[in-house]
């Protein structure tokens, strides 16, 4: 069984990290050792040297101590970096486990979000929300990532062709699971990614900030020189004070002029700075790594400006700007900084320059990096699934050959798969059965491994060659007080809308549970048999499932296009049980009296009664 064999990988890839981390735990203890010792023993010596005269000496000895200080400080940062970075990973690898072993309920990413009740399939078919597709798949952690995965999951049309591609990008990454990882563990350094950043990318566009005149830049540049040269000279020639007010005064002038301006800035970029960083480390990790298929070359390329030189670069020089725009947070060394250094102009002019060079390619960047999270979700399927299979999806046409489907979002113990096709456009499958035998969830087996097929992601068969069709849905209706709309009503803009849509002349496949069930026996029937002969008429292909056995009848009238189908149930001690098979011809058993019964309620004495 295929849980058995990824669940025993993750333990044994947690058992490697958990040693890793260990190691590195280590590693940051005896620089802490070392950064300490190093303080001490240039302070001892030091001592030591004064004591006895030797003053050169002692202050070398204190140099010597602060530069070791300050090399096992840089280092006991990367190396707690790295801590940090494997306890992610540690921690995303326990997800992916969890996921395997059918604890899904413990992932809280549910893209709850997402759900839009008036969407023609999401919620039938258990795209978002809990217990959903979307919680079940999903390893996205930027804003652009988690749309770009909700957006191909709520059928982002793509063509044959595209799927093609993407399938293969998916085969290529499928077994790398330490990359995949270590892209979630970097997108994970910052709480705040997911967030929308359309302010961030909003600035970027527009060009709006100007310091007046041109030649204001190269006086910013030289100002600063000059001024800390007459300070310099102040020891020299105290006379030269005048000219050291005059030239803080006019620096003074200069940022006062433009604090408003550059604070506005900063406001607006303030809530991006933190993101800086994982979007470089991310990018910089795509970057590196050398693609073989076609899309991830194609996105790879996008990771570049016009002249071929890495995003993430550009990224951290923005980071870089930013942190030092934020040395206002400590206002008295901010001051100084801008009295003697123009600290803020110069940081300003040097992100406008950025902005004038690379401000159009940060939403290509950030939406390609969404796109790798997307891509990298989607292969996990593959990796956590070796028994699954790609489907063939055909361009044109009515097409649906399925061997052995399953339901992707049922535990695999569970799990009963059924084989099944469609193969001409205005058929329709109808599927009858008694309550609980498994209708419902054969029509969501047939919509949600198309979702999957059609976002280029392994499905949950044997094997699967499907056309490129529209799903429509009409499931779980639900009223709607404040809209004024009941269940029925609800239902026929379902209906109305699956119409509406087969009469473009686009390929639509539609899934009908229980059709016009708000309405009495009669007008249910014929209106089902109308609803059904229009979508078969303009060529629409599905299945409706369904307790009213009359609607078997039209196979005999059309048998070329409508089947029957059923499932079954078997009484054993009082007891019903279920094998979830679909078989051919339409079902001879009804069940609803004996579970009436089973829950307590007499109705033979009902019966008995009324005759009496």
């Amino acid at each position: 069984m295929r849980s058995a064999s990824r669940i025993d990988y993750y333990a044994r890839r947690e058992k490697h990290l958990q040693h890793l981390f260990g190691k590195c735990s280590a590693k940051l203890t005896t620089l802490s050792n070392a950064r300490l010792a190093s303080v001490l023993v240039a302070a001892a010596a030091a001592a030591y040297l004064f004591l006895n005269d030797n003053p050169w000496i002692a202050t070398a000895a204190i140099i010597g101590g602060l530069i070791l200080f300050a090399v096992f400080v840089a280092r006991y940062g990367r190396v707690k970096g790295m801590c940090t970075v494997i306890r992610r990973i540690i921690e995303i690898n326990g997800v992916s486990r969890l996921s395997i072993e059918e604890k899904r309920a413990k992932i809280a990413d549910r893209g709850e979000e997402f759900i839009d009740n008036d969407h023609h399939y999401a919620v039938d078919l258990d795209i978002f929300g809990k217990g959903s597709l979307f919680q079940l798949i999903n390893c996205a952690t930027t804003y652009f990532g988690r749309e770009r995965l909700a957006e191909i999951l709520s059928q982002k049309r793509f063509d044959h062709r595209t799927i093609v591609h993407v399938q293969n990008a998916l085969r290529e990454l499928a077994g790398s699971v330490g990359f995949r990882q270590k892209l979630q563990a970097y997108a994970r350094e910052s709480k705040d990614i997911g967030r929308p950043p359309f302010d961030f990318i909003r600035w970027c566009r527009e060009h709006n900030e100007k310091l007046g005149s041109p030649a204001l830049v190269p006086a910013i540049r030289t100002l600063p020189f000059v001024t800390v040269a007459s300070l310099l000279s102040l020891a020299l020639h105290p006379i030269a004070f005048p000219v050291f007010f005059l030239l803080l005064l006019a620096q003074f002038t200069l940022i006062a002029i433009h604090m408003r301006k550059i604070h506005a800035v900063y406001t607006t970029l303030s809530g991006i700075v933190e993101r800086l960083k994982s979007y470089r480390d991310i990018m910089r990790l795509l970057e590196k790594r050398v693609y073989k298929t076609e899309k991830l070359q194609a996105l790879h390329r996008t990771l570049l400006d016009p002249s071929s030189k890495a995003a993430s670069s550009h990224i951290g020089r923005l980071d870089k700007i930013l942190v030092n725009l934020q040395v206002r947070q400590s206002p008295l060394i901010h001051w100084l900084l801008n009295l003697l250094f123009l600290w803020d102009l110069q940081w300003f002019i040097a992100l406008i320059n950025w902005k004038r060079r690379y401000g159009r390619c940060v939403e290509p960047w950030l939406r390609s990096v969404g796109e790798f999270e997307t891509l990298a979700s989607l292969a996990r399927i593959d990796f956590d699934n070796p028994d699954w299979t790609y489907p063939v999806v055909t361009g044109e046409g009515h097409l649906f050959e399925g061997e052995e489907l399953g339901h992707p979002l049922i535990e695999e113990r569970d799990r009963i798969c059924n084989s099944f096709s469609m193969v001409e456009p205005g058929t329709t499958a109808i599927i009858t059965g008694s309550n609980m035998s498994g209708k419902s969830t054969f029509l969501r087996t047939v919509g949600i491994n198309l979702v999957l097929a059609y976002a280029g992601a392994p499905i949950c068969a044997a094997s699967l060659k499907c056309s490129r069709m529209d799903i429509y849905s009409s499931m779980r209706i639900r009223d709607n007080l404040l809209g004024k709309v009941s269940t029925f009503y609800a239902e026929l803009l379902r209906i109305r809308d699956m119409v509406t849509h087969v009469k473009t002349g686009e390929p639509l496949l539609y899934l009908i549970d229980e059709l016009f069930r708000g309405t009495n026996s009669r007008d249910r029937h014929e209106g089902a048999v109308a609803v059904l002969n229009t979508l078969r008429g303009e060529g629409g292909m599905g299945l409706i499932s369904t307790h009213d056995l009359q609607l078997c009848n039209l196979a005999k009238q059309y048998p070329e296009k409508f089947r029957n189908f059923h499932f079954e149930e078997q009484y054993v001690d009082n007891s019903i049980t279920f094998d979830y098979k679909l078989r051919h011809g339409p079902s001879t058993t009804t069940n609803a009296i004996k579970m009436i019964q089973m829950v307590g309620i007499d109705v033979e004495g009902y019966r008995h009664a009324q005759e009496k």
